[in-house]
């Protein structure tokens, strides 16, 4: 059982027990430790999550339909500690697929996904959770720096370069440690050290800012805001390209540029094939390729959900479904240029339509597709939604004359 030491968190250096009459809890987090095949390291993950100096955790481990002796290695490890639970599924449901399954079988308000063959230092939790409490404005996740270290556990860089919080735009600290409520096991040096290296990222400001896999703490209702699926299906992605883009776009993030967990380079991790080497690329050009369709697939989500979308994020609907699809790092051009994009828009227009005002779809639809491809596209909608004559023919001239009318006020708006 975690441990309770509500009584030691404070506010002002009083007691938060004084200041509430039923006394507040910490935050509870959620360490999801997502396993396939790698009975070799995950006994180290499980130990390193049960060395926390922040006690307030469950952890769900998930065996993702290992073939090796993974289950039995997991079974050693958390025998006797009910802070820790096990799923065996029958099948390799993806990484993203796991992750999104468990989003149904925690409890935890903070969540970190932890890949098996990697460490966390013991103040990664509460270095996280002070964070999340500390900074000037809440974020989707938080996320740190890595030591990369070899199949051994030997170590081969102790600072992960692609962090950088000297850019202009990065929001630099946290709020003065006497005003927020504070961790009795972050120290006050521990806390400074952390508001010297922290910077907020805005959430318009596109790319890959964060630390790889396990190094991110997320906020579950931003989690269950972005997921994809019903939790049952498989997902052959990693967790962290789908939620860090996504979350960031719609709330933004932070990072520590401090190492506070190892990321193991093993020779066969799903993205990296080396340690980090600037200006060598760290993936796979396989890797890039998928994750760029990947992100594609992320962002039909807020097509999917328009209703929902459009109304949550207001005037900021196109420009984050840009940003979540890629076209905000790689040009409007090479994303909706793309088949798929097109397929995409395609299966989503019922949606689209409920949102948006038509003339304003047709404008979004066309900076992006081109008149003709967009035109195309609502003129499709249109047809299913009119009523069919006894002989079966739709009703084309007034759904031309709609699109005459639609694109005539779109054009003339440029």
């Amino acid at each position: 059982m975690a441990v309770e030491f509500a009584e030691d968190l404070s506010l002002c250096g009083i007691p938060l027990t004084q200041l509430s009459a039923d006394g507040l809890k910490p935050p509870l987090i959620s360490f999801v430790l997502i396993c396939w095949n790698y009975e070799k390291y995950v006994g180290q993950a499980i130990r390193s999550i049960k060395h926390q100096d922040y006690a307030h955790f469950e952890c769900l481990v998930v065996d993702n339909g290992s073939n090796d002796n993974s289950a039995s290695v997991i079974q050693s490890e958390i025998r006797g500690d009910p802070r820790f639970s096990l799923k065996c599924f029958d099948q390799n449901n993806g990484q993203l697929g796991a992750a999104i399954w468990a989003l149904d079988h925690i409890r935890g308000g903070f969540v970190v996904f932890v890949d098996a063959d990697d460490v966390l230092f013991t103040n990664f939790a509460s270095s996280h959770v002070q964070a999340h409490l500390a900074l000037p404005k809440s974020v989707a996740l938080t996320s740190s720096g890595v030591t990369e270290i070899d199949a051994e556990g030997k170590i081969l860089t102790s600072r992960y370069s692609h962090i950088n919080i000297d850019q202009k735009f990065i929001i630099r600290g946290l709020c003065p440690r006497s005003k927020i409520i504070r961790l009795p096991t972050v120290s006050d040096e521990h806390y400074e050290l952390i508001a010297s290296n922290i910077g907020t990222i805005p959430r318009d400001i596109a790319g890959w800012h964060w630390g790889p896999g396990t190094a991110s703490m997320y906020r579950k209702s931003m989690l269950d805001l972005v997921r994809i699926g019903d939790g049952e299906s498989v997902q052959m992605r990693s967790a962290d390209t789908h939620f860090n883009y996504m979350c960031h776009a719609f709330a933004a993030s932070a990072v520590i540029d401090l190492p506070l967990t190892a990321y193991r380079v093993h020779g066969a991790n799903y993205f990296a094939r080396q340690e980090t080497l600037d200006p060598l690329s760290k993936g796979t050009k396989e890797y890039a390729e998928k994750s760029r369709l990947d992100r594609l697939s992320s962002a039909e989500i807020i097509l999917k959900e328009a209703v929902k979308f459009r109304w949550l994020l207001g005037s900021s609907y196109w420009k984050i479904f840009d940003q979540c699809s890629g076209a905000g790092t790689e040009g409007r051009r090479r994303v909706f240029r793309l088949s798929e994009t097109y397929e995409m828009f395609a299966r989503n227009m019922g949606p689209l339509i409920l949102a948006h005002d038509q003339r304003q779809l047709a404008r979004e639809l066309a900076r992006r597709l081109g008149y003709r491809r967009a035109s195309k596209l609502i003129a499709q909608e249109l047809k299913r939604r009119l009523r069919v004559r006894e002989t079966g023919q739709l009703l084309f001239a007034g759904v031309a004359g709609r699109m005459r009318e639609i694109f005539r006020f779109t054009r003339s708006r440029k």
